[in-house]
């Protein structure tokens, strides 16, 4: 069977056959420190919650699990004219030179159909028009001006990699190994969506090689796999415009090792979760913020010259700490309800992977609803008052009696 353990603020359990260990906070106001916990057994797994702090706000704005001996970083910014912030993270393993990665969930606009009207209309404006419509532009209301691609893919290699991913653009070798397209996927993100706005869901692998320093180090080769969303919504018929949104999360491992460490990365993905003081926060802020972009003289609506727009970032972030001050602590009703309904649609999204990738499935928290995805070799799943929890592949064992802790089995959702 296998015994359980108090270390410092963790349970260590050590049973015959493979286990997994996930702990979260010791107690309030209490975080293990690595004097206090002891290093997990072999063949087990341990993952604590880190946070995403906002630096505007001052506060913490995101949870993540994230194993041990692995990393977090994350950034979270608020973009000049725009009433919700961008937010990206990555959970990563230096030694094995593995990651999981969430990039910004980006915003634009497509004005080539409005373009194309402005030069019938206005043939002798050509260059003028072609100008103000031209791809990168940032419109006044802060969204950035680009064609809506083709495909999920086409964004991620020719948008996104140019921007984010420096070693893909270095490679000279790369070469998409594998795609399938995800409908279900995209049918669940238009399902959440609060607009129900259309969807299409690519997921796709590329294998390449690169430095694992300066020359003349050795070369590695690397398997990276992209999921991306991107959601449209058209406006103003025929000469229109459109908006996209994109949503892009990427899994990289050496070539040969992500199939194994994939379960591990949708165990952090499905983890990450905004923190609900922060939340009611930010929707309190984002509604006070509209209503200025609605009067026709607030001075927000102004575009900025190009050579002030560093001023115009911190007039933002001032703008957004004053509505901060103005915003209550007390959750209402309806913010509760979307948080809710978030997490609800998170979730739905997230069970639809299990649908795509191998040797994966989806448990649900009997406690809150919250659901994890997890590696399908661990049927077992036990979770307890502290948010601690254990994935084992022992039918027999059953979570030991203590009067401090209260375990409840988590049920397979699909």
């Amino acid at each position: 069977m296998g015994s359980l353990r108090r270390s410092g603020g963790l349970w260590v359990f050590t049973c015959i056959g493979s286990l997994l260990l996930l702990s979260g906070l010791d107690a309030p106001g209490h975080r293990a420190s690595g004097a206090e916990s002891a290093a997990a057994p072999a063949g087990a797994i341990l993952l604590r919650p880190q946070l995403l702090r906002d630096p505007v706000l001052d506060m913490d704005a995101y949870s993540v699990l994230v194993p041990e001996n692995w990393k977090m970083a994350g950034a979270l910014r608020w973009a000049p004219r725009m009433p919700s912030p961008y937010w990206e993270m990555s959970v990563y393993d230096p030694s094995q030179k593995a990651a999981w990665r969430q990039f910004e969930r980006l915003i634009f606009v497509d004005m080539h159909k409005a373009l194309a009207a402005r030069l019938r209309q206005f043939p002798g404006q050509r260059a003028f028009w072609e100008d103000r419509f031209a791809d990168g532009h940032i419109t006044d209301l802060g969204t950035e001006m680009f064609a809506m691609p083709a495909t999920p893919r086409e964004y991620v290699l020719k948008i996104l990699v140019p921007r984010a991913l420096a070693e893909v653009v270095a490679a000279k070798d790369v070469a998409v190994v594998s795609e399938t397209e995800m409908p279900e996927y995209a049918k669940a993100h238009t399902l959440k969506d609060p607009f129900h706005r259309h969807a299409k869901a690519t997921r796709f692998r590329i294998n390449y090689t690169m430095p694992d320093g300066p020359p003349p180090s050795a070369i590695s080769s690397v398997e990276r796999e992209f999921i991306c969303t991107i959601t449209d919504e058209a406006f103003g018929g025929a000469d229109g415009t459109t908006m996209w949104i994109a949503e892009v999360t990427s899994y990289r491992a050496p070539k040969g090792k992500l199939d194994a460490l994939l379960p591990t990365m949708l165990t952090i993905e499905s983890s990450v979760s905004p923190k609900l003081p922060w939340f009611n926060a930010m929707v309190q802020i984002g509604q006070m913020f509209l209503q200025k972009q609605r009067d026709a003289n607030a001075a927000l609506l102004a575009p900025p010259p190009a050579t002030i727009q560093n001023d115009e970032n911190a007039r933002h972030q001032a703008v957004m700490r004053d509505l901060a001050q103005q915003s209550s602590g007390i959750v209402s009703d309806s913010i509760k309800k979307n948080f809710a309904n978030e997490q609800a649609g998170k979730a739905a999204v997230q069970q639809q992977v299990i649908h795509y990738i191998n040797n994966t499935t989806s448990y649900t928290n009997p406690n809150d609803g919250k659901s994890y995805t997890v590696g399908a070799n661990h049927p077992y799943q036990y979770i307890n008052n502290r948010g601690e929890i254990l994935q084992t592949d022992d039918a027999r064992y059953q979570p030991p009696a203590d009067p401090r802790t209260s375990w409840t089995k988590m049920e397979k959702t699909n």
